[in-house]
């Protein structure tokens, strides 16, 4: 593979991204549970909403909110126009809106994140080192019948999803 030309101002941006992107993960997990970004869709039609609107409505404080748009804005999710009116961007829509996408976060969320800590050891050690963080097995064939059965249901989703994709011609 040719190497990639890619300026430094570009490249540290881009590392930047990866450095923040737990922090974008989780609160895209947490605007969608909170119901924000099906209140701002919504309301799209009356140009968006305030903070104060989406906080008064959803019963949010307002600071946390606050704290969690300036985030889904600076990573392109949402918007806000010179009336400081929030709306979804295209990403916002389909993060919240996408079947193979909320498969995708629920699956990161509910069955990977937490064992992703143990990544570096799991490597070391050439074992699944993360699979304590759903159950005390060797593996996960072991744990199939006793994890919870929205786990054990996104795992098949996402296996289906996969052998989907992989199935389709050119």
């Amino acid at each position: 593979m040719p190497k990639k030309y890619i300026k430094a101002i570009d490249a540290l941006q881009e590392a930047q991204k990866i450095a923040f992107a737990p922090f974008v993960f989780q609160t895209t997990v947490s605007l969608k549970n909170l119901g924000v970004f099906d209140f701002i869709f919504k309301n799209v039609a009356k140009g968006g909403v305030t903070l104060e609107e989406i906080a008064e409505t959803l019963s949010i404080s307002e600071y946390g909110l606050g704290v969690l748009l300036e985030m889904a804005e600076s990573s392109d999710i949402v918007s806000i126009d010179e009336r400081e009116r929030y709306e979804l961007t295209k990403i916002g829509y389909f993060l919240n809106y996408n079947p193979m996408t909320q498969v995708n976060m629920n699956f990161t969320q509910d069955v990977c994140y937490q064992g992703l800590y143990h990544l570096e050891e799991a490597i070391r050690e050439g074992k699944p080192a993360g699979l304590k963080e759903l159950g005390d097995w060797p593996t996960i064939y072991e744990g199939l019948s006793q994890l919870k059965p929205e786990i054990r249901s996104l795992g098949s989703i996402l296996t289906i999803s996969i052998r989907m994709a992989f199935s389709r011609k050119p």
